[in-house]
């Protein structure tokens, strides 16, 4: 797998450029707070990935951030955190 500050570094490029199909995020309540999942195609650096989190204000949030290779989706990069 790639290092995640250049996967970040990419991704920034692209946002940048406008190249990212970015629908809204889906958000869902939970019986302590709230589940959300962000999609999203970067094309012109051929990849693709989703960001997820949850949580509630008594037990913090979660989140994890995996990308994939555009054609083939072979995992590139993933990031996450136990507590933010």
């Amino acid at each position: 797998m790639k290092p995640w500050c250049g996967i970040f570094s990419t991704l920034s490029k692209d946002e940048a450029r406008n190249a990212v199909e970015l629908p809204s995020r889906l958000n869902l309540a939970t019986t302590s707070g709230f589940f959300r999942v962000m999609p999203a195609v970067m094309r012109d650096s051929g990849l693709m990935g989703y960001k997820v989190f949850h949580g509630s204000v008594q037990h913090g949030v979660r989140y994890l951030i995996a990308v994939y290779d555009e054609k083939d989706g072979r995992p590139q990069s993933r990031n996450g955190s136990r507590d933010v």
